[in-house]
């Protein structure tokens, strides 16, 4: 017989570091504060029926294997991974325009006559 000791919040932290996101964008899709969702992770409160069914809904996730432990982490893979890769292209357009914005700052540090020449 197998034993269960993996709790709910170890298995929602899984599906968040799946999709290498911060709580905070876990939470979001799902309308939930990201606090909420870090003392379900972190254990310090257990979920109610309407936080799980958000998670289900929200990332594919089987009930059974969020609950219980039981199965497939993802009642669709394919789902899954296309998820996964939309937040990872977020990530990488997030950290380009930050490149940018560091570019350009300091292109106006170094070339700080051409930034009063072009106004």
């Amino acid at each position: 017989m197998k034993t269960q000791i993996e709790t709910i919040g170890k298995r929602i932290e899984k599906i968040r570091e799946y999709f290498g996101i911060s709580v905070r964008k876990f939470s979001a899709p799902m309308g939930l504060h990201y606090s909420k969702v870090g003392r379900v992770i972190n254990e310090e409160t257990k979920p109610d029926y309407q936080f799980i069914e958000k998670v289900v809904k929200t990332y594919n996730v089987s009930i059974d294997w969020l609950i219980f432990g039981e199965g497939a982490m993802f009642l669709d893979m394919k789902k899954a991974e296309e998820k996964r890769i939309y937040q990872e292209n977020l990530k990488l357009k997030e950290e380009n325009e930050r490149l940018k914005a560091t570019i350009d700052t300091l292109n106006s540090l170094l070339h700080p006559k051409d930034e009063a020449m072009a106004a």
